[in-house]
């Protein structure tokens, strides 16, 4: 099996805005099950890593979109794993329009989480000998620390339901990016696009939390997010830039 999957999604209406266009989660969504896929196939996916009493754990994900797709459209996406080393597995992705434009792309770091235990632990080595990456087209990882201001702006509360939960027993990730996008004001969902988040996964939330997205305006006009829940603990810190 080629170690670069690509799969194609059709923007359905279930998952575009006002404008026709594709939202943020169902972009998250797509890549998402582009990924999930061959690692399914190859005995690394999540129900593989559960027998063994493990799980992967998204740590961090850079991501750029340079153009939404429209509504019935076709969106084809790319994805490999780029590499791994003691703590962390690396998977890259690339989203083309059906006339094979280059629409989006993001880099993410994967962790390996004992369930029992609920904490983090480094891969294990048959793991990262399982995976079969490829660095020969891959994107440039992130390496800086993500540093968030303190947030004096929007302050949005959310709860976490039952269908909010995923595979793991926690609040499956794509949900965080639409509550991100949901604290934006309504002139900016309105007449802006989201065109880069680079955004980190602390901790986990559970049915019954209640999260408090805070955001705020940064002096570069980017925009900083920090989701905490009702004792303080911080869930995702995140930066985001908007455009027309």
């Amino acid at each position: 099996m080629e170690k670069i999957h690509k799969e194609k999604f059709k923007v359905r209406s279930s998952e575009v805005d006002q404008r026709r266009k594709a939202t943020l989660p169902a972009i998250i969504n797509y890549m998402q099950e582009a990924a999930w896929n061959p690692a399914y196939k190859l005995g690394y996916s999540v129900y593989d890593l559960r027998e063994k009493g493990i799980t992967w754990f998204l740590y961090r994900l850079g991501l750029e979109i340079i153009d939404y797709p429209d509504h019935l459209s076709i969106v084809e996406v790319e994805t490999w794993p780029s590499g791994s080393d003691k703590y962390y597995c690396y998977r890259d992705f690339r989203l083309f329009d059906q006339f094979s434009k280059l629409i989006g792309q993001a880099t993410s770091n994967w962790l390996v989480f004992n369930i029992k235990e609920r904490k983090l632990i480094p891969v294990p080595e048959y793991l990262r000998k399982q995976v079969p990456t490829t660095e020969n087209d891959s994107l440039s990882r992130i390496s800086s620390k993500l540093r968030v201001n303190n947030i004096e702006g929007i302050h949005k509360e959310f709860e976490v339901n039952h269908h909010h939960i995923d595979l793991n027993g926690h609040t499956n990730n794509m949900y965080y990016f639409q509550w991100i996008a949901e604290s934006m004001n309504e002139d900016i969902l309105k007449n802006q696009f989201l065109s880069k988040l680079d955004i980190v996964f602390k901790s986990e939330s559970f049915a019954g939390d209640k999260l408090i997205v805070s955001t705020g305006l940064n002096e570069d006009g980017t925009y900083s997010h920090r989701i905490t829940n009702s004792n303080g603990k911080e869930v995702i810190l995140a930066i985001s830039d908007w455009h027309r």
